[in-house]
């Protein structure tokens, strides 16, 4: 079942990254792409920068997600 379609940049993983659970979901690209994987514990302590700016790029990512969600299950009358 197709829930939804990513556009260049999006970030997939995360959920079950940040909550140490199972992913979520399964994805199969219609096009040919680059898939960056990104390894957090992997980084050294010189990264910390970049993974401070990963983890706000993340965060406001879910924040959005939830604010479509709630809105969604609102006009939905739920």
């Amino acid at each position: 079942v197709t829930v939804g379609r990513f556009q260049p940049g999006a970030l997939m993983g995360e959920i079950a990254y940040y909550a140490g659970v199972k992913r979520t979901a399964s994805l199969v690209a219609e096009t040919d792409c680059t898939i960056y994987q990104v390894e957090p514990k992997l980084l050294t302590e010189d990264e910390d920068v970049l993974i401070s700016k990963l983890d706000r790029l993340v965060a406001t990512r879910l924040a959005r997600r939830l604010i479509r969600a709630t809105q969604l299950i609102k006009d939905a009358e739920i």
